[in-house]
């Protein structure tokens, strides 16, 4: 999980954290982590792929059968948080910017 904190350290625990972006659009994410850090909003975010995930009973795992036939542009999902009293400013800053 990736972490930026401008200044003192406050850790942005997870009930006192929104979420503002959840998408596969890699360089959508990488625009909003930069706007972030200008704004010096902290924020946290996490990635999750999505060709590690399903390992359930019956189900194949990337190891077995690779990656061929998945479109590797969408199989990382991203996610962006920021601390809750920081949320409406940063929602404000990704509607401003929203292609």
């Amino acid at each position: 999980m990736g972490i930026y904190i401008v200044g003192v350290s406050e850790v942005i625990a997870f009930w006192n954290r929104r979420e503002i972006y959840a998408d596969f659009n890699m360089s959508r994410f990488n625009q909003i982590l930069d706007l972030l850090a200008m704004e010096k909003i902290r924020y946290k975010y996490r990635t999750i792929g999505q060709a590690s995930l399903g390992r359930g009973i019956g189900q194949a795992s990337r190891g077995h059968y690779g990656t061929t036939g998945v479109n590797l542009d969408s199989s990382i999902m991203y996610y962006i948080y920021v601390h809750k009293k920081d949320a409406e400013i940063a929602e404000k800053l990704l509607r401003q910017t929203r292609k």
